[in-house]
């Protein structure tokens, strides 16, 4: 269909008229089969509906379509039409319209030609428009900026006009800072104000009066002096606090680092207060040394009074019960078992102590190995029934030390281990080899007793007295049951077969014997 819509002016002649849309032709094209005439857009929508003529429904397809006549076309494209903009009067030729529209047209809406802006406007109004992006010049400094930035150009301009408040003269704005700095009118403080001086007054009066009089004046250069070493001062002041907040953040990280090894050593931390005075000698962690002893009236040797303070004072203390004195010398003695300075006197020390002591088939592993005197007491003692093993530790010396000597003895354990299995299986093999000479003497014995036995039944089943014998008590039987002989048949006793009970002879052993 199309895309304008004409406002003809003069009547129109019949003949130009199209069919379908009872409008003037708009591009004509003529069937060839039928000859009539039709605008392009509604012949072509007529045969998307049905393949026939509008007019006398004769076949019509796209291909008998051809271009109406020139003469019809000049006929409608010289219709005169009105603009197609209401407040606009032009009349014109139908085919001039499109043209008048783009070009000369007043009423229609066009951009504005600035290429900046996107207002739409009537070309009528976009000549007199002045647009906010257009270029405009400067009067002062004739430099070009877009008009909406001209009154923020003119508060900046170096070349505009500006009066001084103090004196009411006018100069160009780029002489403002130096106008102020010289003004005699302009009301200035004492250059010594920051040292004290309240004076404010005139610049005028300030060179010919108040500087002769003001008492900081006369010791300018010694605030001079002052401020330079009070800058440096707070120069050092700065970059001391810069390396005090450094340290303070390396003590921060030092505490946490020394609160987890806290946490992870456990009882091991010591109190330096309690364990340690002043005028002790630290004793070397490669080297512990062992506590000293002292024999008391008894004979008995015990601990010093100091050891056992630190004792008391350890946080594994409540699992070492305070016993008599010849108890606590011989846990000592197991605890310092970590203080030796050989592990091979030790591995061999353990092991004779393991050959001297005899096993028993009665006494359960549990029962010898979990010590029975080792439990917490005080506020930190476990639960009744809950037995805590502790392992012989020597909690006065170090760490390092006592971690040495669990090694150590965990060494020589794991071959004294080894040993009691080797002598196990040792054991254990001559036992059953004991065993099995055992058993092979037992199967030769019951095989002799076994071919005796084979031999005597067979004797005794072949024997003549034997037969008579079980003959007569089967006859006895057969008396006092009243039934006949049973080894006659119709009463005739035959002879009697060497052979009547056969021998069966003997199975092969299936044993090596």
């Amino acid at each position: 269909m199309p895309s304008l819509t004409y406002n003809y002016v003069d009547a129109i002649n019949q003949n130009l008229l199209c069919c379908i849309c009872r409008m003037p032709f708009i591009d004509p094209f003529t069937t060839r089969s039928c000859g009539h005439t039709f605008c392009r857009d509604c012949i072509l929508e007529s045969l998307d509906h049905a393949l026939q003529c509008p007019i006398d429904r004769s076949p019509l397809t796209t291909d008998d379509l051809q271009p109406a006549n020139p003469i019809i076309r000049s006929l409608v494209d010289e219709l005169a039409v009105e603009c197609t903009n209401h407040p606009c009067s032009h009349t014109c030729q139908r085919q001039l319209l499109e043209q008048h529209l783009q070009s000369s047209c007043l009423y229609i809406p066009v951009p504005c030609p600035d290429g900046g802006c996107d207002q739409i406007m009537l070309r009528r109004e976009a000549v007199t428009h002045r647009c906010e992006h257009s270029i405009v010049k400067c009067d002062a400094c004739s430099s070009q900026v877009r008009a909406f930035e001209l009154e923020d150009h003119r508060t900046q301009c170096l070349k505009q006009l500006t009066t001084c408040e103090s004196c009411k003269l006018q100069f160009p704005r780029s002489s403002k800072s130096s106008h102020q700095n010289s003004c005699p009118e302009t009301v200035v403080h004492c250059p010594q104000q920051e040292n004290g001086c309240s004076w404010r007054g005139k610049r005028a009066a300030l060179y010919s009066e108040h500087t002769s009089t003001c008492p900081y004046q006369a010791i300018s250069g010694f605030f001079a002096i002052y401020h330079e070493k009070t800058k440096v001062l707070e120069d050092e002041n700065v970059l001391l606090r810069r390396r005090v907040e450094s340290l303070e953040n390396h003590v921060r990280t030092m505490e946490i680092e020394l609160q987890s090894a806290r946490i992870a050593l456990g009882p091991w931390i010591r109190n330096t207060a309690s364990s340690f005075s002043l005028d002790t000698p630290t004793p070397n962690p490669g080297t512990p040394q062992r506590p000293q002893l002292r024999i008391v009236a008894s004979g008995i040797p015990s601990l010093p009074s100091s050891s056992q303070s630190v004792l008391e004072g350890d946080p594994l203390a409540p699992y070492f019960p305070a016993q008599d004195n010849t108890q606590s010398f011989d846990r000592q003695q197991s605890f310092s078992a970590v203080e030796r300075p050989s592990a091979d006197r030790q591995v061999d020390r353990r092991t004779r102590s393991l050959n001297r002591n005899s096993w028993s088939l009665g006494q359960s592993w549990d029962a010898m190995h979990t010590p029975t005197n080792l439990q917490p007491t005080g506020p930190r003692a476990p639960k009744q029934g809950i037995t805590t093993a502790v392992a012989p530790l020597n909690l006065n010396s170090t760490l390092q030390c006592s971690l040495e000597g669990l090694r150590e003895s965990v060494v020589s354990l794991s071959k004294s281990v080894e040993t009691l299995g080797r002598r196990s299986d040792i054991t254990l093999t001559n036992e059953t080899l004991r065993l099995n000479e055992e058993m092979m003497s037992l199967k030769a014995n019951m095989h002799g007793m076994r071919m005796q036995a084979s031999t005597f039944t067979f004797t005794l089943y072949t024997s003549t007295d034997f037969l008579v014998q079980m003959h007569a008590i089967m006859m006895e039987n057969a008396q006092l049951t009243a039934r006949a002989d049973p080894l006659l048949f119709e009463h005739n006793f035959g002879p009697m077969s060497p052979h009547r009970y056969h021998y069966m002879p003997n199975s092969p052993s299936t044993t090596k014997l």
